[in-house]
């Protein structure tokens, strides 16, 4: 995950590590020859090095799983630090787990448990110097009803509204590719609004269109 996103990573930015992953064999899969912890590589950032796998085995040790089995929740150890880091409220993340596994309880504790014990690591460990603060959304807007809404979806409101401002119908003839596919996907389901829309089977047939 490192070598794939990192070119993506400002400079200047925090990068917490799992340094179980950085032993020969993994890293000879992607293709280091020397370690990016060690070689300066990553110079240009703020490196945490944190042995997230062994961290959350071992706060596991008391469930009977094996190895395998408890380094599944190292991403919930993961997320117990970040929460700390980010002065996040742990009752939302620990309430999601217990619903999502109700069938399970056993596996809801066990990821709960990792979940506490990366924020208590956050709160023991001197390598995070600077936490941060996320102001609830109440502070910046006032109270309403607000929703999540894409680039793609709102052109496609856009466009419908546009449509319906200047009383002309609305025709999209396209040829469904990535990242487009969800406009004419998103315009198919307002037939009411007098549109209308066309999927090609192809480019040339889609500039035909």
């Amino acid at each position: 995950a490192l070598k794939a996103n990192i070119a993506d990573v400002p400079r200047g930015a925090e990068i917490i590590v799992n340094t179980d992953e950085f032993t020969k064999r993994p890293m000879a899969k992607v293709g280091y020859e020397t370690s990016p912890l060690e070689d300066g590589s990553l110079s240009a950032y703020n490196i945490h090095p944190v042995p997230l796998t062994t961290l959350t085995v071992e706060a596991l040790k008391d469930f009977g799983l094996s190895r395998k089995e408890a380094e599944r929740s190292k991403n919930m150890f993961a997320l117990g630090l970040l929460s700390w880091m980010y002065h996040r409220p742990t009752e939302g993340t620990e309430n999601f787990l217990r619903q999502k596994f109700a069938k399970k309880p056993d596996i809801a504790e066990a990821n709960i448990v990792a979940f506490r014990a990366g924020w208590n690591f956050g709160e023991t460990t001197e390598d995070f110097a600077v936490s941060y603060e996320v102001a609830p959304a109440t502070k910046a807007f006032p109270t309403g009803t607000y929703r999540n809404i894409s680039g793609n979806l709102a052109l496609s409101y856009g466009l419908i509204a546009a449509a319906q401002q200047a009383d002309l119908p609305l025709y999209l003839g396209s040829y469904p590719i990535t990242p487009a596919s969800d406009i004419l996907h998103e315009l198919s389901r307002h037939k009411n609004f007098g549109v209308r829309t066309f999927q090609a089977e192809d480019e040339i047939a889609g500039i035909g269109a």
